[in-house]
């Protein structure tokens, strides 16, 4: 059980990440498939330096980039899952769980949350899925928990 919420947990990191690279144009920038030096990356994309190679590092994790000795960055093929990741993702990161249970029969807006997830999210590759899962799942875990509690 452990194993499967650290999925979840995951996406918090992902999502957020990930369209921020896509607003910043890095995925357009190595669409290439050559190598590019991470010096080259942080002047193109006029990125701070640290920011961008945590993002790199947590892509690399994914499988998304490969890095090399030479401190040279590739995306690999499984980047191209970072179209899969809805442009709105974020706004679960501020939606009221708690008062989608408090509120029960008000329109709260995660009703097309959740028919994106039963969905599976238009097919996306199932780790993804966990990820994307885990921006609804976690949050609604814990409001559950302090709203037992609180009863």
């Amino acid at each position: 059980m452990l194993s499967v919420l650290n999925s979840f947990s995951h996406g918090y990191v992902i999502a957020p990440v990930v369209r921020a690279c896509v607003r910043r144009a890095l995925f357009e920038s190595m669409a290439s498939g050559t190598a590019l030096a991470f010096g080259d990356l942080v002047n193109r994309l006029q990125a701070n330096s640290g920011h961008l190679r945590v993002a790199l590092r947590l892509l690399e994790s994914l499988g998304w980039v490969v890095h090399d000795e030479g401190d040279h960055y590739r995306l690999c093929e499984k980047s191209a899952a970072h179209r899969d990741i809805p442009e709105d993702i974020v706004q679960l990161l501020d939606f009221s769980f708690q008062h989608y249970l408090t509120s029960p029969g008000e329109s709260t807006g995660l009703d097309s949350w959740l028919q994106r997830s039963i969905n599976k999210w238009s097919g996306v590759d199932s780790e993804l899925e966990t990820f994307l899962d885990g921006l609804i799942v976690l949050p609604l875990l814990l409001a559950a928990l302090r709203h037992r509690q609180v009863a």
